[in-house]
């Protein structure tokens, strides 16, 4: 997590631990809930805020980013079959 220098930070007090909201894997085998990206975009985050994950897969972290009203950049690389 970055912050400006001229940031507000984060006064927070958070869980190292979030609920599993179930098995999500209908888009990339490393995907991961949803659900469970939202909580911690709400803990880290603030609308309008900007996300990025240079490893999207395929993208829940942008879902996530968008119900809940933030910027998102995502990168993933894909390789291609030569069929």
């Amino acid at each position: 997590m970055y912050i400006p220098k001229d940031g507000d930070g984060i006064n927070e007090v958070f869980r190292d631990l979030v609920d599993g909201a179930g098995k999500e894997k209908d888009r990339h085998n490393w995907q991961q809930p949803i659900e469970e990206a939202r909580t911690l975009l709400r803990t880290f985050a603030k609308p309008g805020n900007l996300i990025v994950d240079p490893f999207a897969g395929g993208g829940g972290f942008g879902e996530a980013a968008r119900l809940e009203n933030m910027r998102f950049v995502g990168a993933e690389i894909i390789e291609q079959s030569d069929g």
